[in-house]
C-alpha cells in the first residue's frame, strides 16, 4: 500500500509539472497574442511639441489619414518623471525639450545622411537604438538692412560688427530707430542675446552660456557680453525707446512704413511683411566679431521611437518627409527653409539660409530652446 501510494505521489506530481509547463506555454501565447492586439490598437500616433497652429495643418497633410494626432506643451509635461506619452514620432522646434522627449537620436539611414547640410545632421545625431531624428525646416535669424536707405547715404553695408556699429551711430531719424526687433517677443529677445553671444564667443562660448543657464547660474556671468552691447545699443539710442515691449505686428508695421533701416528677424517673420517692403532689404547672418564657426538658425525637426508593429507606417512618413517636392511645398506654407538639399527654394531667401547654414561647422537652436526646458522657463528669465 505504501509503494502504490509513493507511486501515485510521484506520478501525480509529474503530471502536475507538465500540465504546469503546458499551462505556462498556453498563457505566454495567449499574453504575447494581447500585448500585439493592444500595440496595433492604437494607430500610428504623431505628437506635436509646442508647435502654432498653422503649422500643424501644414505637417499633418504630410501623414496618413489613419494617424492620430495629439498636442503637447512642454510646459506641461517636462516637471513629469516619465515626460514621453505614448507617441510613435514626436515634431516640434529641437532643442532641450524635444531631445529630453526622445533621448539619443540617430540617423542610420545613408540616404538620408547625404540629403541634409552636415551642420544640420551634427545638431540632431546622437548615439541611441531604434530613433531616428530627422531635420526638417530652419528659420535662420539675420540682421536685413534698407537697402535703398544704405544705397542713398553711401553707407557700406553691415557685413561687419564695425559696418554695423558705423550704420547705427551715423543713422538719425527722429521716427524710426535705427535697428528694430521684437523684443516684447521671448524668443526673440533671447535669439537676440544668442546672435551676439556666438558673434563675440562664437560656438564654444554659446555652449557654455547654455551651460550655465540650464544649471540655473547667473544670467550676468554667462552672457555678460551679450548684455553689455544691448545695454550700449540702448544707451546709444540705436533702439526704440520702449524696444522691450515691441512685439512682431508693431516691427511689421514699422517696416511696412517705411521706417525700417536694420532689422533683426527670422526668416519666417520676413515672409510675413508686405512683399514690396521686405523686398528693398538685404539679408546676411549676423556679422562675427570674430572667426565665424557657427549660425542661428532654429530647427524643427521630427524624433521616430516607432513601436515594432509601427515600423512600416514610421518608414512611410519618413518618406514623405523627405521626397522634395512636399519639402518645398511645406516651406511655401510655414515660411521657413527646408534642411533638405534637393529640395528647390522657393525664394532667394530660403535658398541663401540653407546655403549660410550649410558653409557654417555649427548650427545652433537660441537660447530659447537650447537653454530651456519649456516655453514657460524661458519667458520667465526672458521677463
Amino acid at each position: 500500500m505504501t509503494v502504490l501510494s509513493d507511486f501515485l505521489t510521484i506520478f501525480t506530481s509529474r503530471r502536475s509539472i507538465r500540465y504546469i509547463l503546458y499551462s505556462a506555454v498556453v498563457v505566454a501565447i495567449i499574453a504575447m497574442v494581447i500585448l500585439f492586439g493592444v500595440d496595433r490598437s492604437r494607430p500610428f500616433t504623431v505628437a506635436f511639441l509646442d508647435f502654432p497652429d498653422k503649422d500643424v495643418a501644414s505637417y499633418a497633410s504630410l501623414l496618413p489619414e489613419t494617424v492620430a494626432i495629439v498636442r503637447l506643451d512642454s510646459s506641461t509635461i517636462m516637471g513629469n518623471e516619465n515626460p514621453e506619452p505614448d507617441a510613435d514620432c514626436f515634431i516640434g522646434p529641437f532643442g532641450l525639450a524635444l531631445s529630453q522627449l526622445a533621448d539619443a537620436t540617430t540617423l542610420s539611414d545613408v540616404r538620408l545622411q547625404n540629403s541634409f547640410p552636415p551642420s544640420v545632421l551634427r545638431l540632431v545625431a546622437g548615439i541611441g537604438a531604434g530613433k531616428v531624428g530627422l531635420p526638417l525646416q530652419i528659420d535662420h535669424f539675420s540682421l536685413s538692412w534698407d537697402r535703398e536707405a544704405f544705397d542713398g547715404r553711401g553707407q557700406p553695408y553691415p557685413l561687419t560688427r564695425d559696418a554695423l556699429e558705423a550704420a547705427m551711430s551715423s543713422y538719425a531719424n527722429p521716427v524710426g530707430p535705427a535697428l528694430l526687433f521684437a523684443g516684447g517677443d521671448d524668443e526673440t529677445l533671447l535669439l537676440v542675446l544668442s546672435v551676439l553671444c556666438v558673434s563675440e564667443s562664437g560656438a564654444a562660448g554659446y555652449d557654455r552660456a547654455v551651460e550655465v543657464l540650464r544649471q540655473g547660474g547667473d544670467a550676468e556671468d554667462a552672457l555678460s557680453g551679450p548684455l553689455g552691447v544691448l545695454t550700449s545699443w540702448n544707451r546709444n539710442g540705436y533702439l526704440h525707446p520702449e524696444w522691450y515691449k515691441l512685439t512682431s505686428r508693431d516691427v511689421r508695421a514699422y517696416v511696412e512704413k517705411g521706417f525700417g533701416y536694420l532689422l533683426l528677424a527670422t526668416l519666417g517673420f520676413r515672409r510675413t511683411v508686405d512683399y514690396q517692403s521686405i523686398y528693398r532689404f538685404g539679408t546676411a547672418p549676423f556679422p562675427s566679431a570674430g572667426r565665424s564657426d557657427a549660425i542661428v538658425a532654429p530647427l524643427t525637426a521630427a524624433v521616430f521611437s516607432p513601436r515594432r508593429s509601427m515600423l512600416g507606417d514610421s518608414r512611410a512618413v519618413i518618406d514623405r518627409m523627405v521626397d522634395p517636392e512636399e519639402a518645398f511645398r511645406m516651406a511655401v506654407e510655414t515660411g521657413k527653409a527646408s534642411t533638405l538639399s534637393t529640395a528647390r527654394a522657393p525664394d532667394v531667401q530660403a535658398a541663401d539660409a540653407l546655403s549660410w547654414v550649410a558653409g557654417r561647422q555649427t548650427l545652433v537652436n537660441g537660447l530659447y530652446r537650447d537653454a530651456f526646458a519649456s516655453a514657460k522657463d524661458a519667458g520667465a528669465f526672458a521677463a
